[in-house]
């Protein structure tokens, strides 16, 4: 099917949006306008799926997924040097953390949580850099963050 998609399907619609020379129609020999863009979706990413340990996404297209989820928008590069604390993309607004690896040992490990060691080196980061952090992890071994006197 993919062939079908990429070279008769849209061919057939870049011809309509950019016209078609030997139509018979005016608006079809002009063409009606506007854009087509195909693409390729990768894998699903499927929660019960990872649940079991099948089909786990690797650490750049889970950390792709879960900023899109929550930004709107995907990061052009994921950082490859990830670090203990899994800081992966950062924006003008905040940093991005994700606590994973591909491994159903790894996911059902308590390396794999936020706890509180990571939680302090996280917010000593956040707050030097003066914007809130996003963490996503497995689960949490961590107490809630102290209200500041600044934001109780």
């Amino acid at each position: 099917m993919v062939n079908i998609a990429n070279k008769i399907t849209a061919e057939r619609l870049r011809r309509v949006i950019n016209g078609v020379k030997n139509a018979k129609a005016t608006t079809l020999k002009k063409g009606f306008g506007g854009s087509f863009t195909y693409c390729t979706l990768g894998r699903e990413i499927s929660i019960e799926a990872m649940l079991r340990g099948k089909n786990l996404p690797d650490y750049e297209t889970l950390a792709r997924h879960i900023a899109y989820i929550a930004t709107g928008r995907a990061p052009d590069k994921i950082r490859q040097r990830r670090g203990p604390d899994g800081l992966f993309w950062e924006t003008p607004a905040r940093p991005y953390y994700l606590v994973y690896e591909p491994s159903l040992k790894f996911l059902q490990s308590p390396d794999s949580a936020l706890n509180s060691a990571r939680c302090a080196r996280i917010a000593k980061m956040a707050q030097s850099r003066g914007k809130p952090a996003t963490v996503f992890a497995t689960h949490k071994f961590a107490p809630p963050p102290k209200p500041s006197p600044a934001n109780p």
